[in-house]
């Protein structure tokens, strides 16, 4: 019953179509799994932002909300270097509707963590793949999360280094092992979605 075109609009350019594979699950779980006031003027961060394909569904399905958007659009070791020529560019035509709800943030997101000094309601990890980086990212979220918040890991099954040790499931797995106790599991799939206690 949910719009399969919720992202389709002729003012947005996305190269590729990796959110839209989770979009119909993501529609379901924050209008039935859990429970946040989509009206209320919600802090939400995203670590992350490619072309803003999350982050134009943040904006649009949380009418009210700031989302802060950290990324270095340099891309990670499973990306080629040509491939970030546009990306950039088109986060920045596909959010300029939302210029005054967006705060752009290009820079590694241990350097903005080191710096931040609010607490958000929903966090969606997304950037690096690397075990070390995820799990910092992780350990990182739950500091910075507020009361009932949302921590969103993507790609939990991602397997682009051969050791699984170096992949992301390793990391989340560990703060999950560790943290358990403190969350709500929402639902895990090819990602992962906990709200706090």
């Amino acid at each position: 019953n949910y719009d399969k075109k919720y992202l389709d609009s002729s003012e947005l350019k996305f190269s590729n179509k990796w959110f839209k594979y989770n979009l119909l699950d993501w529609l379901y779980i924050f209008d039935k799994k859990i429970n946040i006031d989509k009206d209320k003027k919600l802090q939400i961060l995203e670590i992350g932002s490619y072309e803003g394909q999350a982050t134009y569904f943040f904006l649009k399905f949380f009418k009210s909300s700031i989302i802060e958007c950290v990324d270095t659009w340099e891309g990670s070791d499973e990306h080629k270097k040509d491939e970030f020529l546009n990306i950039e560019t088109n986060f920045d035509n596909n959010m300029s509707s939302f210029s005054k709800r967006i705060i752009k943030n290009k820079k590694k997101s241990k350097y903005f963590f080191s710096k931040n000094q609010k607490k958000f309601n929903i966090i969606y990890i997304d950037g690096s793949h690397f075990y070390k980086d995820v799990y910092r990212d992780a350990i990182n979220a739950r500091k910075h999360l507020d009361e009932k918040g949302v921590i969103v890991f993507d790609d939990y099954l991602f397997n682009f280094y051969d050791q699984k040790k170096y992949n992301s499931v390793t990391a989340i797995n560990k703060f999950l092992k560790k943290f358990v106790s403190e969350f709500e599991i929402i639902a895990v799939f090819r990602q992962v979605f906990l709200k706090k206690n």
